[in-house]
């Protein structure tokens, strides 16, 4: 690979010799992410940076958007709920562009290559509709496991209550039960 710094194995493999099979240990995984970190810690501190600037500038928007809506009205309006619409969008957008482009860093770091500022954010905007299509799922199958579980709750809860209406005698097991679920 010209241009582009070898691995362990690749160094082997090119030698002739088999690489060492993959070992995962914490006592090594651990070390190598702060050597990483170490290395290229100005990278990700101006990646980090550079990807928050538009936010604080929608943030501001924002801001002036609710100063306008309760200057007028006193209250929240339309303009106010798409503002704050826009700015979880925004945090969300921002959050996931770091962590893209940190973790590419991260990933040329462990290569043994230098972790670029531009490398990282351009990287960063080509996986974000991955990235983002990920994160739905994850939010989403959240949800559902969340949902399942209070309505078992709620049921448990019900059926404290139903029982106690028809016996006279609460029971309170189930209710802790799908509670503590």
């Amino acid at each position: 690979r010209p241009g582009r710094g070898l691995i362990q194995g690749d160094r082997m493999a090119l030698e002739g010799v088999a690489p060492p099979p993959l070992q995962f240990r914490l006592g090594t995984v651990i070390p190598a992410s702060f050597s990483v970190l170490r290395r290229n810690l100005l990278t990700f501190v101006v990646v980090t940076v550079v990807c928050v600037l538009p936010l604080i500038v929608v943030f501001a928007a924002v801001a002036a958007v609710f100063a306008l809506s309760l200057a007028q009205h006193a209250e929240f309006n339309s303009g106010s709920i798409v503002a704050v619409v826009v700015l979880v969008f925004a945090v969300v957008f921002t959050f996931l562009l770091i962590q893209s482009a940190i973790s590419f860093g991260t990933f040329q770091g462990v290569r043994g290559e230098r972790a670029r500022i531009g490398a990282c954010i351009s990287r960063a905007f080509a996986v974000l509709p991955r990235v983002f299509g990920a994160t739905v799922i994850i939010v989403v199958v959240m949800l559902l496991i969340a949902l399942v579980f209070m309505l078992r709750a709620s049921i448990c809860r019900g059926s404290m209550f139903l029982g106690a209406a028809f016996t006279g005698q609460p029971s309170v097991a189930p209710a802790i039960g799908g509670i503590i679920g």
